[in-house]
Formats: C-alpha cells, structure tokens, sequence
C-alpha cells in the first residue's frame, strides 16, 4: 500500500463571486406594472374614477423612473407605460362623457327643470324646449342694479308683482337682461324659481361684465311649467323673523333670520330675497338667502343672506319671501 502525499500544500478551491445586488429598475418596473394594471382595472369600472386616477399616476412616475435608469425591466417598465397612457384615457373619457351628460346647476336658485318630452316622430331640432310652457304676467316695479366695488360684477334687483293664475308657479323660467348705454344687451342672468300671486323680488349677479356699464335691466316675462303647479294654499305663506344684521368691520355685511311656512309640503325650498336701502330709500345692493332645509308647516328654518358690498350702518333692509 502506497501513500500519497500533496507536499503539504492547501488544496486548491475555485473562487466564489460575492452575489450582484438587484438593480433598482426592476422593482421599479414591476411596482409601476402592477399599480397600471389595476388602473386599467378601475378605470372600466363604474364609480372608480377616483381609484384609477390615484393607481394610474404613481404607475406612470415609477414606469418613466425605471426607463430613466436603464436597469433591467425596462420591458416591463415599457408595459407599464403603455398601460398607464391608456388608463389615463379612459379615464379622461369617463369623466368628459359624465360632466356632458350631467345636468347642469342654474346660479341663483336651487331648482331644477325637466325638458318637456318631444312628440313623437320629432326630431331634437324640431323642438323648442320650452314649447309647453306658459307665460306668467309680471309687472315689474322698481329696479335697480350696481357694480360691486371696483370689480367686474354687478348685482341687480327688480320688485315684481306676479299676476294671479288660479295656481302657484311651482316652477318659472326667468331671464334678465344687463342692457348697455348702447341699449346692446351685455349678459343675461337666468334662473328657475316659484312664484306666488302678488308682490315678490328677482335678484343676482352679473358677472365678468369688464368695463361695460350698466344702465337698466329687462325682466322678462316668466315662462312656467304646468306640471309643477300647486294650489295657492298647498303652497301657503311664507313668514320671515328673527332677521339680524351682521357687519364685521371691512368684511361685506350678511342678513341672517328664520323662515316659516304655513304650509305641508307642496312647492319648493323657500327663500327671502333681501333689499338694503340708504337714508334716502335709494336701493345700495339685494342679496338672496335660501332655507338650511324645507320646514314643515309651522316650523322654522334659519337662513342667511350675504351681501358682496359693506353696507352703511344706516342701512334698511326689506325682506321679498320667495316660496
């Protein structure tokens, strides 16, 4: 039997290779894939706007990331790119076709108006939509408007006398023109609103009129819908009281009160129109204030009417209930 001997020297080892760290882009690339494809996700799903817009922009930061260090993943970071871009169309659509779709607010009131239906066979431009309304006699009284302050807005106030129709108007079309020195027409202010017989205010704004100024207004005649009469009764009374002025220094002065009604439902929200006055009875600005919420009948709602201007401390104010 024979020895073998290795001289004493160290047996020989290959060399081991310390392991490459990850490179940044590639969690990057999967993070930004994985947020797009629930972007896509949400941006085809009914009420998930919000969701798809908060998963498709941290998805399109940390694909562009990733593409900008040029680690590996960049076929995935090009993935989620492309996902991210299309989500966000989507999405942009989806919110595009809502707000075309919606119906919109009318400033100056809180109603709203159906469209009467078109007959049948009638095409949309063979219809004038506000075809099946009937006119409202309104007598309009005094009228006032002017600028507030140095800015390009104008408020504007007309006293009215609404003719008595056997109804209330649950709901009425009414449009104001800003008529020019040059009689030209500058803007017009429309609103939906209710009407009962008797003496009442229409009051807004103008707005963005520029250097244009104002020499009279034009109420036009209320157009009211009959599917949303009501009996003068349903609709009752509407009482204003407990109405304070407030008028912090610098700041525009606020009306605020409390509205009842004598009434069991039948029209609408109601409201005050508020007339200020100088000494001399000289209209200074009108303001409209809506009900916190519908009363019942004997009940009270509180409501606050905001001025845009700092009124005098010699001011009167008038109060118009809108029903």
């Amino acid at each position: 039997m024979s020895d073998v001997s290795t001289g004493g020297a160290p047996p020989a080892y290959a060399p081991v290779r310390a392991p490459r760290p990850p490179r940044p882009g590639r969690a990057l690339a999967v993070t930004a894939l994985a947020l797009a494809i629930g972007g896509v996700v949400a941006a085809f799903t009914p009420l998930a706007i919000v969701g798809a817009v908060l998963l498709l922009a941290p998805a399109l930061v940390l694909a562009v990331v990733a593409l900008a260090r040029r680690g590996r993943g960049a076929g995935t970071s090009v993935a989620a790119l492309v996902l991210a871009v299309v989500g966000g169309a989507v999405t942009a659509a989806a919110v595009v076709g809502y707000f075309s779709t919606a119906q919109p607010t009318v400033y100056g009131s809180p109603y709203t108006i159906d469209e009467p239906a078109a007959p049948t066979g009638a095409s949309d431009e063979d219809v004038d939509p506000r075809a099946a309304l009937e006119p409202l006699a309104l007598a309009v009284g005094e009228t006032a408007s002017g600028r507030v302050g140095q800015s390009s807005t104008w408020w504007f106030v007309a006293i009215v006398d609404a003719a008595d129709r056997g109804a209330a108007a649950g709901v009425a079309a009414v449009d104001v023109d800003a008529i020019s020195l040059d009689g030209e027409v500058l803007q017009t202010f429309s609103t939906y609103r209710a009407f009962l017989p008797g003496r009442t205010a229409v009051a807004g704004y103008f707005s963005d009129l520029a250097g244009a100024e104002v020499a009279e207004i034009s109420v036009s005649e209320p157009l009211v819908d009959p599917r949303y009469d009501e009996p003068v009764d349903a609709c009752g009374g509407v009482e204003v009281s407990e109405a304070a002025v407030s008028s912090e220094p610098g700041l525009p002065t606020t009306v605020a009160g409390e509205l009842s009604v004598e009434r069991d439902g039948g029209c609408l929200s109601p409201g005050v129109v508020v007339v200020a006055r100088d000494a001399e009875g000289a209209i200074l600005e009108a303001a409209t204030g809506w009900a916190a919420r519908t009363p019942a009948d004997g009940d009270a709602a509180t409501f606050e009417a905001s001025f845009l201007q700092v009124l005098p401390a010699d001011a009167v104010f008038e109060t118009y209930p809108l029903p």
